[in-house]
């Protein structure tokens, strides 16, 4: 009879048994690691827009809502507007087949719009297609609303009142040369809190742009001094009190009705301090503030002595800022349009083809937009299809000429 194993031998004779599991089982775990390290190498950049965007802390507690800009009735024209564009889009009509012929500012309730001439060509079959849409989507969104529809053109009203005349035509016509010369100043607020937006908005149009620069964000020192070393002219965007305030907040270092003359005057020289090199300064909200004489007062007298100008983004029709300033001696420039109330690539593309046709009309028109994926997208695209009568320009020029 053979000896039989010890106990210690039993063991050993066991561990050898287990150990290609055991080693399986690091291979599997060593792979795992090593995959997720490369996924997580892979995204660098991502990991750096999330640090900058986490820096924002408690700023972003403060600025999580946004005052509301157009009224019920300029929501519903910028749905119509919305409606037009799906309509042209769903009769199988190229959208480069719908232009703005012409613009009439009129008024309603104190509160300026757009009465829109459009001319849309294309086969009579896409056009009857067209109307169909457009019919179904104007009743469907908006309440109020009624189309006239004739052979040669639909008018659309709101609330009785007309918005729009689409002339339909089945051959596109033969445009003569314009001599007229259009310069839009294209202002982009609510800079600061994103260093990538801002650098691309740079990219695109260089000098031309207008960064408008809350004070007391994480890059607004170090976008005012990048548009600096490029020579570009910055703003501030400061910060006021709107109607709906405290529900909707402003942000740090806005300016309150609620605060006495020597708090107003202490609170705009900290927020000019903030951005050194600015040229000019406009309103984040401030429906209420602008609408408050002794506030506004302070506060122009203010930019005055340091001279500097002030653009109204106008998100009240009952700013007091031109009065104030004609009392005062300073040029008050006025908003014209929004590009970006609705967060759409070709509804964004709309307001600039309408901005085009006001300044050829006008001479200049100041647009304002926003630092939004989609608005900076619209942008890329409008930049190679603008009319060519057309130019940005800065705010300085339009201020020095």
């Amino acid at each position: 009879m053979g000896k039989r194993p010890s106990k210690k031998t039993k063991k050993k004779t066991n561990t050898k048994k287990g150990s290609p599991g055991r080693v399986l089982g690091f291979l599997f775990i060593f792979l795992i690691t090593f995959i997720v390290l490369i996924f997580v190498l892979k995204l660098p950049p991502y990991h750096k827009k999330n640090k900058i965007h986490h820096e924002l802390g408690s700023y972003k507690q403060h600025l999580k809502f946004e005052e509301k800009l157009a009224t019920p009735f300029e929501e519903k024209i910028k749905t119509a507007d919305l409606a037009i564009l799906q309509a042209v889009i769903k009769s199988g009509l190229s959208q480069n087949r719908l232009s703005h012929v012409d613009l009439k500012k009129e008024m309603i309730n104190q509160k300026s719009f757009f009465f829109q001439y459009l001319q849309l060509t294309g086969q009579k079959e896409k056009i009857t297609i067209f109307k169909n849409y457009l019919k179904k989507y104007i009743y469907n969104w908006i309440k109020n609303s009624e189309l006239q529809l004739d052979p040669t053109k639909i008018t659309i009203l709101i609330n009785n009142i007309p918005t729009h005349i689409i002339f339909l035509t089945q051959e596109i016509p033969l445009k003569a040369k314009s001599q007229k010369k259009g310069h839009i100043v294209l202002i982009i607020d609510d800079i600061g809190r994103d260093l990538y937006k801002a650098q691309e908005l740079i990219d695109l149009f260089g000098p031309k742009i207008n960064l408008s620069i809350l004070p007391y964000t994480p890059h607004a020192k170090e976008i005012d001094n990048l548009c600096k070393k490029l020579n570009i002219p910055t703003m501030l965007h400061m910060p006021m009190e709107p109607l709906s305030y405290p529900e909707t907040n402003p942000g740090p270092g806005a300016l309150l009705t609620t605060m006495d003359n020597n708090e107003l005057k202490n609170t705009t020289l900290r927020a000019l301090n903030t951005i050194k090199y600015i040229v000019a300064v406009n309103n984040h909200m401030g429906s209420k503030f602008t609408e408050d004489i002794r506030g506004m007062t302070i506060f122009l007298t203010q930019l005055k002595q340091h001279h500097l100008v002030f653009i109204d983004s106008c998100t009240t029709p009952k700013s007091v800022a031109t009065k104030i300033g004609k009392k005062l001696g300073m040029k008050i420039y006025k908003r014209d349009i929004f590009i970006d109330n609705k967060k759409d690539i070709d509804a964004i593309l709309y307001e600039l083809k309408k901005a085009e046709i006001y300044s050829l009309k006008k001479g200049y028109v100041i647009a304002i937009g926003h630092p939004y994926k989609e608005t900076i997208e619209a942008l890329t695209l409008w930049k190679h299809i603008k009319s060519a009568n057309v130019s940005l320009t800065p705010v300085v020029r339009l201020i020095y000429n």
